[in-house]
């Protein structure tokens, strides 16, 4: 069988979180040959990835919410770095990237995202993926694909003062029914070609 990232494979197979699920496995192996990597490293690093491991599974299933004419492919490779969902729908085609923060209070500005007071890095980490993804289908569609970001936030308490520019910041439970608001953009059939070739590993290289 096929594993997450080989030739073969059918993205739209893939399950939520399945690349966090992969590195949380590798790091395990490596805990089990050295226990003083586990003593130095791999218990924080453990936490953090079953955190997003959590986060995925749960966006994931918010995402089963969209009806008929949606696609999600989860756990897109591209250029080194991993889309947490792809989502190809009416209104186009959104990268989604999740952080986890169930115990912690966020709170969304124009100019940052802010947890338990202290600024994060997310508006700039999230604009990358995006671009490397909307370069790579431009390329397969032969027809320019824009890709958005979205941050999809689990938190404790979620505050968004003011949407950022470049970066669409929503809640987990909220995130279904934001995309079904966003306005159409293309039919049908651009939505069904643009999957066909989003879930093919040799679009993303």
């Amino acid at each position: 069988m096929s594993g997450p990232g080989t030739t073969g494979e059918d993205l739209a197979d893939r399950p939520p979180a399945a690349a966090s699920k992969e590195e949380l496995q590798q790091l395990r192996r490596r805990a089990r040959r050295s226990p003083l990597t586990w003593l130095l490293d791999v218990r924080s690093g453990e936490r953090a990835l079953r955190a997003a491991v959590h986060g995925q599974e749960e966006v994931g299933r918010q995402l089963g919410k969209l009806g008929p004419g949606w696609y999600v492919l989860h756990s897109v490779p591209v250029g080194g770095t991993v889309i947490d969902h792809l989502v190809i729908g009416p209104p186009g085609v959104f990268a989604l990237a999740v952080r986890n923060h169930l115990r912690d209070r966020v709170r969304v500005t124009r100019r940052t995202v802010k947890v338990n007071g202290r600024p994060t890095s997310y508006l700039v980490d999230v604009l990358e993926a995006p671009a490397l993804a909307s370069g790579r289908l431009s390329e397969a569609c032969e027809q320019p694909v824009e890709v958005r970001a979205v941050l999809v936030v689990l938190a404790g308490q979620f505050v968004v003062k003011r949407q950022p520019d470049q970066v669409a910041v929503v809640g987990r439970k909220q995130i279904a029914r934001w995309l079904m608001e966003q306005p159409e953009r293309q039919g049908y059939d651009t939505t069904t070609a643009i999957h066909e070739v989003a879930r093919r590993p040799g679009t993303w290289g």
